[in-house]
């Protein structure tokens, strides 16, 4: 019999037309364990390439992850899992080579993680001597180490990298003084690179309704791009927060008519548009992007709590049904939060004229003086009570100075109330220097004009309307004895 068929034989450096007809339709959460234990050569295990058998009736299983995955991603590694299983008809094998494909990138011999391959000893050899295996246009990995006879044993083959992908490759076990090759081939490390990346983003966050009965709403935006060598279709995603009820509304800015829900427990598929034809071409080896083809979209979410954390999964398949799976997260309360409702505004600015900034002479020293403008206004549509003024550094604000009641659109000045808001900072914000031009740091100088301070004031006021709930407000200003009239922009 021949060590495998014209089909693998075609696979040193791509897949054949055949491969590529039979690998079309592959779904691999079909697994590959079937319940008897043999490989089923006529139904998706040969057409995925994830059970073969020998010529002699060993069998080798390709192990997918819980996703259908293969290879299995683990700690930014690539884990190519098989299961071997012996007849107990004959000799075992005591030893397992695979085909290792010749590859620009990824150069998958310096990738091979060898100290987490096996078991038994990891080798990349150009000529397998104990057995005279020479695979054409690639090298071979071998691992020694047997199956018991009529038992089974896992064999791993780890790469120092996630997007591997995956293609059908030869292998053949060593069997005492003979060679058992397998009847059509088996998936395992190719030349490609099988990689996407998710992303996903808050723009807007809105209360719906108010009180008891309020719900929130969210809008986000999330791209899905190729990042490999492969070209990988039918890009899916899966929501992983059940705390949301989340749409797709839009693909490439086209509405999704009706929206299409989320689910939290299974992957659907971005749906297909005049702009998005569900097929995300690889990264152009020819130009100098680095990324390739991209799916950009629309979802909108609604919550019952607001700012939450999102999290996204996306799932995209080769042409021979590899997974690449991916996950991102969304945090609300960072990148879009909800701006709860002020009825208390206060704003505080240096505007270079009295009160303003200056040096003074005190006591037989030259000192800095700030005397910012403290403003406060009641923006709400009730009336406010025990509005009260923090400044830290302004001795009459130091521990809060109630300026009494304010109704709807009334707006106060501290000066007009006589309060003095002057006080004298011990330092700047990062002591300025003027070098003189000079590469001589003796000869640098303090520069008062370039020196900034800054600090804050905050309101607190009473909603009596509200059960006398709270509401407040802070600002700060940022000084500058070069000011001149130039209007403090915080």
């Amino acid at each position: 019999m021949s060590r495998f068929t014209p089909v693998a034989l075609s696979i040193g450096f791509g897949l054949s037309l055949l491969a590529h007809q039979a690998l079309a339709g592959f779904d691999s959460n079909s697994g590959v364990n079937v319940p008897d234990g043999i490989c089923d050569l006529s139904g998706a295990e040969r057409s995925a390439y994830l059970c073969d058998v020998t010529d002699s009736g060993t069998v080798i299983e390709a192990v997918t992850g819980s996703t259908g995955a293969f290879p299995q991603i683990r700690t930014g590694r690539s884990h190519f899992i098989y299961k071997v299983t012996d007849d107990g008809r004959g000799a075992s094998p005591s030893h397992l080579d695979f085909e290792l494909p010749i590859c620009g990138q990824p150069d998958l011999e310096d990738l091979l993680n060898k100290d987490l391959s096996g078991p038994g000893g990891v080798e990349v050899l150009d000529v397998e001597e104990s057995t005279g295996i020479n695979y054409p246009d690639a090298k071979v990995l071998k691992l020694d180490a047997g199956v018991p006879e009529g038992r089974s044993r896992t064999y791993t083959v780890v790469y120092n990298s996630s997007p591997i992908s995956a293609q059908p490759i030869a292998y053949a076990f060593k069997t005492g003084d003979g060679i058992e090759y397998g009847e059509m081939g088996i998936l395992g490390a190719g030349c490609g690179i099988a990689d996407q990346k998710t992303t996903k983003r808050c723009k807007e966050q809105t209360r719906i309704g108010e009180g008891d009965d309020a719900t929130y709403r969210s809008r986000f935006v999330s791209r899905i791009t190729n990042k490999g060598n492969l070209t990988l279709f039918e890009p899916m995603i899966k929501e992983n927060n059940t705390n949301l009820k989340c749409v797709i509304a839009s693909v490439k800015g086209l509405a999704v008519e009706p929206a299409l829900p989320i689910p939290s427990n299974r992957f659907v598929a971005v749906p297909t548009n005049e702009k998005f034809d569900g097929v995300l071409d690889p990264i152009d080896p020819t130009s100098d992007k680095k990324s390739g083809e991209a799916v950009w979209f629309e979802i909108v979410c609604e919550h019952d709590e607001p700012n939450l954390v999102n999290r996204l999964k996306s799932r995209a398949e080769t042409e021979s049904g590899i997974r690449v799976v991916r996950k991102t997260r969304s945090n609300m309360k960072r990148q879009c939060p909800l701006a709860e409702e002020r009825f208390v505004d206060i704003k505080k600015t240096c505007d270079g004229v009295r009160p303003g900034e200056r040096l003074m002479a005190m006591n037989g020293y030259l000192v800095v003086e700030i005397c910012p403008r403290i403003r406060v206004k009641n923006v709400g549509n009730e009336t406010l009570e025990n509005v009260t003024v923090t400044d830290e550094q302004v001795e009459e604000l130091e521990s809060g100075y109630d300026i009494g009641t304010l109704e709807p659109g009334e707006a106060v000045n501290l000066k007009d109330l006589g309060i003095d808001t002057c006080y004298l900072p011990s330092r700047p914000n990062e002591p300025a220097v003027r070098t003189n031009g000079t590469s001589d740091p003796s000869d640098d100088k303090y520069d008062p004009e370039t020196a900034t301070f800054t600090n804050s004031a905050r309101v607190v006021a009473t909603r009596p309307d509200d059960d006398d709930s709270e509401t407040s407000d802070a600002d700060s200003a940022t000084c500058s004895l070069a000011d001149k009239g130039t209007p403090d922009l915080n």
